[in-house]
């Protein structure tokens, strides 16, 4: 059965504890001197960046024929719906291995892409370029996820072409250390959100309230993103996340060479979906979007793209969080429900960094996060210093970049 096969493919990807490792994605905005979206379509745009990549030696990835990313050493580049550019780099467990690797790539990048007379930009929505502007990338599926973002909500177009996240990926042991890790990113998710908000514009307007990405997920399909109740369970394991995958629809499958649309048929529903086999599970799993999510890995994603000082220091977070602090940091949460944590999100979009969960503030909860992993990270702590100087100013990344670049 497929909740079977999905159980097995989460319980394959445990890891001794020697083998931890942390990796990190970010989804880049390549835009022109006016700051407005250079898009796959441009003349000069996206598709020629990537061959002159390829030009330099990286190597191509095609899929149905046509360009859509490439890779060099540990990084590999794909492209989203609206051409954000994302850069994933393989786990490791030094964070200076992932630092080195970054940015022997971005300098490859940049110097390519300004060339063009381009710039990269992390922001969590496009500054100027509106989305109607955007044509969306020569995929089939996109036009199958479009199809059905239109039927279960109002922002599907937002999130495919208008938004860019960071996200870090980290490793379990076991069961119950899966466990304890999505009870702690679930319950913790208002406050990673509200720490790397990067929004202040919207459709070319300043956006005057919080937790813009958040809510144009939450307003496009809220069957698969946003927090998973279950994880809140105190017997929560593979199996409940397996059954919190197939009680829902997967949009389309591929089968026998082509994509086909199932729409709103539940995944254990799908006629055949039993005899599925790696490369459908890989599929269906990577077919949602919450906050954590769990493949052979586990992903934390509600945080907005943001520029690599901050971005190290997400991962020096999460790295501590996850493996040298987690006892402590569980602790922290253990009583958080599942209503405390849809109460924070409220709070969150009401007041941004302000924000509480439960009676604590988003701020005192960050400053102990950020305290405890610096006393556990040894030579890695300094990777925490940009972010604590922002969060001990009381503000958030989206408003420290508005006040120092008004974007």
């Amino acid at each position: 059965m497929i909740r079977d096969k999905i159980i097995d493919y989460i319980r394959s990807g445990e890891k001794s504890e020697k083998d931890y490792a942390i990796g990190f994605e970010i989804e880049n905005f390549i835009v022109d001197k006016d700051n407005r979206a250079v898009t796959y379509w441009d003349e000069g745009g996206i598709k020629d960046i990537l061959e002159d990549l390829i030009n330099i030696g990286y190597e191509a990835i095609y899929l149905d024929g046509v360009l859509l990313g490439a890779k060099k050493g540990k990084t590999e580049i794909s492209l989203e719906p609206g051409s954000q550019f994302e850069l994933s780099i393989k786990k490791t467990w030094r964070i200076k291995d992932l630092e080195s690797e970054y940015f022997a790539r971005m300098e490859e990048i940049k110097g390519v892409v300004e060339k063009r007379g381009y710039h990269i930009l992390q922001r969590g929505y496009h500054v100027k370029t509106k989305i109607d502007e955007i044509k969306i990338l020569p995929k089939e599926r996109y036009d199958l996820m479009y199809k059905y973002f239109s039927e279960t909500g109002t922002m599907g177009h937002n999130m495919m072409k208008g938004t860019a996240a960071s996200q870090s990926s980290i490793d379990y042991k076991d069961e119950e250390d899966f466990r304890r890790k999505m009870r702690v990113y679930n319950a913790l998710s208002p406050v990673f959100y509200a720490i790397f908000e990067n929004a202040n514009i919207f459709e070319g307007k300043p956006y005057n309230e919080n937790g813009l990405r958040m809510s144009i997920w939450k307003n496009t399909d809220k069957d698969r993103c946003s927090i998973i109740k279950e994880a809140f369970d105190d017997d929560f394991s593979y199996a409940s996340y397996a059954d919190y995958i197939v009680n829902r629809p997967c949009i389309f499958i591929h089968k026998d060479g082509k994509d086909i649309y199932t729409g709103h048929i539940k995944i254990k529903d799908i006629e055949g979906i039993d005899e599925a086999d790696k490369d459908l599970v890989e599929h269906v799993l990577s077919m949602f979007f919450p906050d954590t999510r769990a493949k052979k890995y586990i992903e934390i994603r509600m945080m907005d793209a943001v520029q690599i000082e901050y971005l190290l220091g997400l991962v020096a977070l999460i790295k501590a969080t996850s493996y040298q602090n987690l006892d402590e940091v569980y602790e922290m949460i253990k009583d958080v429900t599942y209503e405390d944590a849809l109460r924070a999100l409220d709070s969150f979009k009401e007041h941004g960094i302000k924000g509480k969960l439960k009676e604590k503030s988003f701020l005192d909860i960050a400053k102990k996060l950020i305290s405890l992993a610096k006393s556990s990270l040894g030579d890695e702590a300094h990777y925490l210093d940009a972010l604590e100087k922002v969060i001990n100013s009381d503000k958030s990344i989206r408003e420290v970049n508005f006040e120092k670049y008004g974007l």
